[in-house]
């Protein structure tokens, strides 16, 4: 009579339950990230580029360079005698209304606030201050500067 294996050897079991074990972890990994962060992030850091760009522009050429925030093409603009730049607004971020600002020829910025809301129910609060046009963003839940 022969005998016949119907069951699972215990270093399959092992392997089938490591294997299950990396998926299970993997999934929960991922669902605790906030992915709709990244495009924000990128669009600030983004701005943040362009507008160091173009302030130096000014102060160098000794023109000023003007920043729309257009609310309507979703779209921020950086217009000089130089050149023309423009950054798109990611989808799920916005402002309340349409804004323009101007970096001068000595690289300051007129003081000022402009609030960016998204679909995730969070609000950012991006500050312009005196001395060389600084400005800072805050999060609802946190600060990110620039």
């Amino acid at each position: 009579m022969k005998n016949k294996k119907s069951a699972f050897t215990l270093s399959e079991t092992m392997i089938t339950l490591l294997v299950t074990s990396i998926i299970v972890s993997l999934i929960f990994y991922f669902s605790q990230i906030d992915f709709t962060k990244y495009p924000t992030n990128a669009f600030f850091n983004s701005f943040h580029k362009e507008w160091i760009q173009n302030q130096s522009l000014s102060k160098q050429n000794k023109f000023s360079t003007q920043v729309i925030i257009n609310r309507n093409d979703r779209k921020v603009y950086f217009i000089n005698r130089l050149k023309k730049t423009s950054l798109l607004i990611p989808k799920g971020l916005n402002t309340y209304s349409s804004i323009a600002l101007k970096i001068n020829a000595n690289g300051y910025t007129k003081p000022g606030t402009i609030y960016w809301y998204s679909n995730a129910n969070k609000t950012y609060k991006q500050t312009f201050q005196m001395g060389w046009g600084i400005y800072h963003i805050k999060e609802q839940n946190g600060v990110y500067n620039h």
